[in-house]
């Protein structure tokens, strides 16, 4: 019904909620790479990538989406109004630098940004983490206003009795072999050497935004971000929780409600969100955005109703 809504009324575009969680579904049944397995040589990779300038103007604010998939959030962010942000905002006409390993989700991001004229304010890159960051630390030339993590795929976790579960619940008895071996593995986007990488590159005041809709995974990245001296950011006025996901009880994961029966820390109190559907969005470079600016993964979560954790935490200066 909502779907026969939106196109009845010329409101499907590529940020509702039903036409995202088709790219989240279909980027889930693709096979994860890794630049091990398969066998990417990423810095030579994204050498290859930057020829000549990445942004029209490239000393403007930089928001760096890590593991962005489609694109998503960055592509909605950087159409949703002609600066890109508040006239005086320390985010206005900000650029978008997003990387991903996988080459289907970079090359439809790249062909939207053509379509859409955002070329100048949003570049993708097919390259890991660690390197894109190391890359902007070498060759942006403005600050770097935000770090976004949203939901990375998690590490694999077997909490307490019975088979292991991934992020929405499913038994993993027979082992996921494309989830990141633990917290500390290289594979996994939001490891402790990424954060710190992250941590070093955003300009004072700069705020680093973590997602997952696994409650430990959540608070794994957060207490890391914390242990590099990176501050909470208390929710703004206007974003209290909201929406099915806010409500307490069923809306968890399988993982999470284990993960708290073992007695785990929660991912509650000051600067915790855990309303669906916010990502880019309030208190973030696309807080004045007309329209929402929300990756594929947010907008799936939010369309099956399922809590997602986030916190955003800033660098001391601001």
């Amino acid at each position: 019904m909502q779907v026969a809504l939106e196109l009845q009324h010329d409101r499907m575009w590529l940020g509702s909620e039903r036409a995202a969680a088709w790219l989240y579904r279909a980027a889930r049944r693709q096979t994860k790479l890794t630049a091990s397995d398969a066998q990417l040589d990423t810095e030579n990779l994204l050498r290859a990538q930057l020829v000549g300038p990445w942004f029209e103007d490239s000393r403007a604010p930089l928001v760096v989406d890590l593991g962005c998939g489609y694109g998503v959030g960055a592509l909605t962010a950087s159409a949703g109004a002609p600066d890109g942000g508040a006239a005086g905002s320390a985010f206005a006409r900000p650029n978008y630098l997003s990387c991903d390993l996988s080459p289907q989700g970079i090359g439809y991001a790249r062909g939207v940004a053509r379509r859409w004229g955002v070329g100048g304010r949003a570049a993708f890159l097919q390259s890991d983490a660690a390197a894109v960051l190391r890359a902007v630390a070498g060759r942006y030339d403005g600050p770097v206003a935000a770090v976004v993590l949203c939901c990375p795929s998690p590490y694999q976790a077997s909490l307490g009795a019975g088979p292991e579960l991934d992020p929405d619940g499913a038994d993993r008895t027979g082992g996921n072999s494309q989830l990141p071996p633990s917290a500390s593995s290289d594979a996994f986007l939001g490891n402790a050497a990424v954060l710190a990488e992250a941590a070093r590159l955003l300009a004072p005041g700069g705020r680093l935004l973590l997602s997952s809709n696994a409650e430990d995974v959540a608070v794994t990245m957060a207490t890391a971000a914390r242990e590099l001296g990176l501050e909470i950011v208390p929710e703004p006025s206007g974003m209290a929780q909201r929406g099915p996901a806010a409500e307490p009880g069923g809306a968890l994961s399988r993982r999470s409600t284990r993960w708290r029966e073992q007695g785990g820390s929660r991912a509650e109190g000051p600067g915790w969100r855990r309303g669906a559907g916010w990502a880019l969005q309030g208190g973030s470079p696309a807080a004045a955005l007309g329209r929402p600016a929300w990756s594929e993964t947010e907008l799936a979560h939010r369309v099956d109703g399922a809590a997602v954790h986030r916190i955003v935490l800033q660098k001391e200066g601001g």
